[in-house]
């Protein structure tokens, strides 16, 4: 099992990557982020400083045309994921900063890369990103080397709702943003699909969530009749249960379902 290397420093018998000091990757996650609510603190899978070895299912494998929510962290369920076929999530947009932003940023990213290492080779990933350069090229990053980036579609919302103010146009589109990983068959097929979709948010409470056209819009090119789809960070679902509309096994994995 491969992980983000985070400083320098030899790989220690726990299968994880030790900075200056003997201060582990985890280590280096937890610092600082006390105040941050137990839904995005990073943890290891198991007992501290151990992997839960492969085949050790924490959810049941879905059949085609069906969802599997795995309620837990990401970091912890990701651990039992067999191979799949597509990868597809909507992960919080939150980027850099300190404290709270930076832990949910450094989960995201460590979920994002352990994701594509169990993506089989040849599969797609549509990855959702807030449209800044910043949270973009986050999102890149993350998976360097493991996955290549091909395009950029766009998600885009009829009125701005976010409070965030900044020079320039308010805040209304969502970058869609579209890997691959090398070697294998190259699947998917041409689609008349656009490049681009204008719909409102779909509003529950106070909170807005990912509408079912969006999220069919994204997966319906790549999905995989008979397949296995994967969300790490499936909120609402709505990826999950779009690749089980299009035929697809699909596993979503939540804190909070």
């Amino acid at each position: 099992m491969s992980h983000v290397r985070f400083g320098s420093g030899p790989v220690k018998p726990d299968g994880f990557l030790h900075g200056e000091g003997g201060v582990s990757a985890w280590d280096e996650l937890l610092r600082d982020t006390a105040s941050v609510p137990d839904t995005f603190r990073p943890r290891p899978a198991g007992p501290v400083g151990r992997i839960i070895p492969a085949g050790s299912l924490l959810f049941d494998v879905p059949a085609p045309g069906q969802v599997s929510i795995a309620r837990g962290h990401t970091l912890d369920v990701l651990a039992s994921v067999p191979t799949f076929d597509l990868l597809a999530t909507a992960p919080p947009y939150a980027m850099g900063g300190e404290g709270a932003e930076h832990a949910i940023g450094a989960v995201v990213a460590v979920g994002l890369r352990e994701a594509a290492l169990r993506l089989r080779k040849g599969g797609w990933a549509v990855v959702y990103s807030a449209s800044s350069w910043r949270s973009t090229y986050y999102m890149v990053e993350a998976v360097r080397g493991v996955l290549e980036p091909i395009r950029i579609a766009t998600w885009t919302k009829p009125v701005a709702r976010t409070k965030v103010r900044t020079p320039g146009w308010s805040w209304a589109s969502v970058n869609v943003l579209l890997f691959r990983k090398p070697g294998g068959d190259r699947t998917g097929t041409p689609s008349i699909l656009l490049d681009h979709i204008t719909a409102a948010p779909l509003m529950v409470g106070r909170r807005a969530q990912l509408p079912p056209s969006v999220a069919r819009w994204s997966v319906e090119p790549f999905a995989e009749p008979g397949g296995l789809m994967l969300d790490p960070f499936s909120g609402s679902g709505a990826l999950p249960q779009a690749a089980a509309d299009l035929g697809m096994a699909a596993i979503g994995i939540e804190a909070n379902p």
